[in-house]
């Protein structure tokens, strides 16, 4: 079953964000891909509206092209916020729950 928007609810815990985090990225992920099909689909069906004879065409092509190009970037959009949730539990992850390990006694004295 395909993960829906409650996924992205109210963060309590290191177990919800994990949820929220591997949620998102599959709904995102989902959307990403349908988006990019639809556009590709689109853009077939749009090519083959008769434009004008004197351009052979060119018109419907280009025609097809705006329209779709705003399906593909919101499909681009999605891939990034798919990618951002999964950065941010390995963030979370790097930062929190396995922080980096102190720093040794030794410092740099510039005056000597």
């Amino acid at each position: 079953m395909a993960p829906t928007a409650d996924v992205l609810q109210g963060v309590y815990s290191t177990t919800e964000l994990r949820q929220m985090c591997e949620g998102g990225r599959q709904l995102f992920s989902i959307c990403a891909d349908r988006l990019s099909v639809t556009a590709a689909e689109l853009n077939v069906l749009l090519r083959q509206v008769p434009g004008n004879p004197l351009l052979l065409g060119l018109d419907s092509r280009a025609v097809a092209r705006r329209i779709t190009k705003h399906l593909i970037r919101a499909g681009e959009l999605q891939v990034s916020a798919a990618r951002s949730m999964k950065d941010c539990w390995f963030a979370y992850e790097a930062l929190i729950l396995n922080p980096p390990a102190a720093p040794s006694g030794r410092t740099f004295n510039v005056r000597g």
